[in-house]
C-alpha cells in the first residue's frame, strides 16, 4: 500500500509479480513471473478487497489488480505515462460501471426490475439515476455498465428481478 500510495504522490510507474492460486492452494506467478509495470491511479474497497486502477500497457482501458494478489512491489524511477484521468478520475462514477472490479466494454444499458429492489438500484447505481415506472411493480433505468461475466453474474443472481432491455447486443449476450 505504501509503495502505491509513493508511486502515485511521486507520479511514477510501479512494477510487480502477480499471481492466483492452483488447486493446491499454492501460488502461481502470472506472465510467467515477470513483472508488471503499470501506471497507478488509485486504490480503492470493493467487496472485502482492495484494488488498485491502473493503466498498463497492451491494455486499451483501465485495469484493476487485487493487492493481496500483488507481490514484491516497488516503484519506478520512471515517470508515469501522461493520461489526463489521472487528475479527472472520479471513483464513485467507476464504482457505479463496474462489477467486483471486473471492468469490460463502456456501453449503455436499459435495466428492467421489481420494485421490490429499488433501495439496491440506488444502493448500485447512485441517487442521481433516472427510474422510470413501467407498471405498478416495473421500473426501467439507463445505466453506463462495463459489460462483462460478472456483470451477467449480476443479472443472473437476481434471479430475474433484474433483466436487460437494451441495447440488443448486450441482450443477446
Amino acid at each position: 500500500v505504501d509503495a502505491i500510495e509513493r508511486a502515485i504522490t511521486d507520479n511514477k510507474q510501479l512494477s510487480f509479480l502477480y499471481f492466483s492460486y492452483d488447486e493446491q492452494h499454492k501460488k502461481v506467478y502470472r506472465k510467467n513471473g515477470n513483472r508488471y509495470i503499470v501506471n497507478p491511479i488509485i486504490m480503492v474497497w470493493d467487496k472485502n478487497n482492495y484494488y488498485m486502477l491502473c493503466f498498463s500497457n497492451g491494455h486499451d482501458s483501465i485495469v484493476t489488480y487485487r493487492l493481496d494478489r500483488m507481490e514484491d512491489v516497488m516503484v519506478s524511477e520512471i515517470d508515469r505515462e501522461p493520461h489526463e484521468e489521472y487528475e479527472l478520475f472520479n471513483t464513485e462514477e467507476y464504482r457505479k460501471q463496474v462489477f467486483s472490479m471486473f471492468g469490460g466494454e463502456l456501453q449503455n444499458v436499459r435495466l428492467q426490475f421489481k420494485k421490490n429492489i429499488l433501495s439496491d438500484m440506488f444502493d448500485k447505481f447512485g441517487d442521481d439515476i433516472r427510474i422510470r415506472k413501467a407498471d405498478e411493480d416495473t421500473f426501467s433505468v439507463d445505466v453506463n455498465v462495463q459489460v462483462s461475466k460478472t456483470f451477467f453474474a449480476w443479472i443472473v443472481g437476481s434471479q430475474g428481478k433484474v433483466k436487460i432491455k437494451s441495447p440488443r447486443k448486450v441482450v443477446d449476450e
